[in-house]
């Protein structure tokens, strides 16, 4: 059996709105207002495809000829290094990959080689201002209907794809998918899709907790996340679902799964991250006509996905980044430029 053909298409010109009242997820919430800093490295930055905090660490996604990743002092607002040899040998990585922490490690991450289906961890330390990494290759390729997954122990990866479910889990020993479960939002209205169509509308952010296995997915399209909550054991204990509502698209048609957006979409988690306390979710809420795809509207959950607090920013960005110590935010804008900014949160 072959990979499918992804398409998610998004009109160019967009209009309108659905006017789903959103009361319904926070009225009577704490509000902040905070100031950006434009970091001085910003120049340095080609495009950020995704960002993580290491400890003081920032990793931004950002390709160029030779490395996938560019790593940040956040102390000294300096590069310290590159990391992600691009190829496709051992260790050697291709686009489009993405980085993610791994339960309980402080220097270590784990990158989802998407392209070879395939996984991969540094390890990340700082020797006299220089980085310095070094890579374990996990062996085997993983089922090619997973678009993301992240590690919660040893041997189990969980996450999200072309399944019939919202979630998979697999082995990684010896990389079989074990089980399948999690309704995909608004699943029954919805029902006239194909499970693939529905896999490529919900797609989003795939994050695991700093030291527990818990993880939480998101969606972009829509107002949409859940939070999944594992035993030690790898077996559910809980699944959380904040369900406000459904992207508005069109699914299947022809030999392509695709998900197109209609004119009245209305984009929700644009961008996600955590902390061992929070998610924060850049939230949208608006069409691509009133700039859908960047928001300076920031909501902060706990992790039962109770609403703590609203942050309000002088600038709209695409993406965030969290401190493991919830003290800042990274944020990053390109509005012809290259923009990435630090928000101070204490």
């Amino acid at each position: 059996m072959k990979p499918k053909l992804l398409l998610l298409l998004m009109p160019i010109i967009i209009g309108g709105c659905s006017g789903e009242k959103r009361s319904q997820f926070n009225d009577s919430q704490k509000f902040e207002k905070r100031e950006i800093e434009l970091l001085p490295f910003s120049d340095e930055v080609t495009r950020a495809f995704d960002l993580l905090i290491l400890e003081n660490h920032l990793i931004v996604t950002d390709p160029d000829q030779e490395f996938h990743f560019k790593v940040f002092d956040i102390e000294s607002q300096k590069l310290i290094g590159k990391f992600g040899k691009i190829g496709e040998g051992p260790c050697e990585i291709q686009f489009p990959s993405s980085v993610q922490r791994i339960v309980g490690e402080k220097q270590k991450i784990g990158i989802n080689n998407r392209k070879s289906f395939s996984y991969l961890e540094f390890h990340l330390d700082k020797t006299n201002g220089i980085l310095k990494d070094s890579c374990f290759p996990v062996n085997g390729k993983f089922d090619f209907n997973y678009q993301k997954f992240v590690r919660i122990n040893q041997n189990k990866i969980v996450g999200t794809g072309l399944f019939q479910s919202r979630f998979a889990i697999s082995e990684i020993e010896d990389n079989r998918i074990i089980n399948l479960m999690g309704r995909y939002p608004f699943e029954e209205k919805l029902k006239e899709y194909p499970h693939e169509a529905l896999a490529m509308a919900f797609q989003g952010d795939l994050l695991v907790h700093l030291s527990k296995p818990w993880v939480v997915s998101t969606s972009r399209n829509s107002f949409n996340f859940d939070i999944v909550k594992f035993g030690e054991d790898g077996v559910i204990n809980q699944i959380t679902e904040k369900h406000f509502w459904p992207p508005s698209f069109e699914g299947e048609a022809g030999g392509f799964v695709q998900a197109r957006m209609k004119e009245d979409n209305k984009y929700g988690c644009l961008s996600t991250t955590v902390s061992g306390n929070f998610i924060y979710v850049l939230f949208s809420g608006k069409t691509q006509a009133k700039r859908g795809t960047e928001s300076n509207e920031i909501l902060v959950f706990d992790w039962e996905g109770n609403l703590q607090k609203t942050i309000e920013i002088n600038s709209p960005l695409t993406l965030i980044a969290a401190s493991e110590n919830d003290e800042y935010l990274i944020g990053y804008l390109d509005d012809g430029k290259t923009n990435i900014f630090k928000i101070d949160l204490k």
